[in-house]
């Protein structure tokens, strides 16, 4: 299978993923991409996720190298919004020279017109701006939900249905927690808003013994 758009693996060059809860530095030999995903426990764990700190994290990787980002994000639809706009007030005052944010887009039919003003927004302090689309648990509205590896077809025909409404948008679309199916979707019908996508895992049939192991399945 040949892709066209950069998959992100943890610690897979040239696309790397670091999850900021692990506060690591992880430092590749060549050339790299980095993809930074505040990760599930810092926002269980932290009183406040979107914090300067984060945001320095995201520079050090993006001081050498191109940097995507995630906003920090929430299930719950009014911290989702707050954290984006708490997010914009501390990267207005940063240098954000190859930093490419994502914003997570739950609820995305629900809330059309303002993602699109968060967009726009985005816009004023970044030349690039990626929606992230949830592929692992996506979020329907804020009664529904439910996993793409048990629906594959509709988790595809979801991504499918964001990408026709951000179309003139000036966006490309990043998709989060990717399954095999969605990949194979996505590359064999050449969906070329998708720039990247990122996954926790490889293959369920595929044993991990060594780390280069794991980067081989991808």
């Amino acid at each position: 299978m040949r892709l066209n758009f950069a998959v992100f693996t943890r610690e897979c060059e040239p696309y790397l993923k670091v999850n900021y809860s692990n506060r690591e530095y992880i430092e590749p030999k060549g050339d790299s991409v980095f993809f930074v995903d505040v990760g599930l426990k810092a926002v269980k764990q932290e009183k406040s996720v979107v914090s300067m700190h984060y945001f320095s994290y995201v520079k050090h990787f993006a001081l050498k190298y191109p940097t995507l980002f995630i906003i920090p994000d929430s299930w719950d639809w009014k911290k989702h919004i707050q954290n984006v706009y708490d997010s914009i007030k501390l990267l207005k005052v940063m240098n954000v020279d190859n930093m490419v944010p994502i914003l997570t887009v739950h609820y995305f039919h629900n809330y059309v017109d303002k993602y699109k003003e968060l967009v726009e927004i985005l816009h004023d302090i970044f030349p690039v701006v990626l929606i992230g689309i949830p592929a692992n648990i996506v979020t329907v509205s804020p009664t529904y939900h439910f996993k793409c590896i048990d629906r594959p077809i509709v988790c595809n025909q979801y991504i499918y249905s964001i990408m026709s409404t951000v179309k003139n948008w000036d966006v490309k679309l990043h998709i989060l927690g990717i399954s095999k199916k969605t990949l194979e979707y996505i590359a064999r019908n050449n969906l070329d808003s998708v720039v990247s996508a990122d996954s926790d895992k490889a293959r369920r049939d595929v044993k991990l013994i060594i780390h280069r192991n794991y980067c081989d399945v991808f």
